[in-house]
């Protein structure tokens, strides 16, 4: 939760930026949070799936290539 307010809270100072330095340094903490939200989000995806099928990143890679008859 702390992540996702720091990127909303940043989001918004965007906005308001007057300064360049402002609004670099507001961007720079946009991307923390989305940096850090991305490695949460995919935990929290992650937790209800079955541990034989998260080993290895064997989920996202066959969710990506379409192989769901594992599941």
């Amino acid at each position: 939760m702390v992540t996702l307010g720091l990127y909303m809270a940043a989001t918004v100072a965007t906005a308001f930026a007057v300064q360049p330095w402002h609004l670099f340094l507001m961007r720079f903490l946009t991307g923390r949070g989305i940096g850090v939200e991305y490695a949460a989000i995919n935990s929290a995806i992650d937790e209800p799936i079955p541990a034989r099928n998260r080993e290895l990143g064997r989920v996202e890679g066959e969710h990506a290539n379409g192989h769901r008859d594992r599941w």
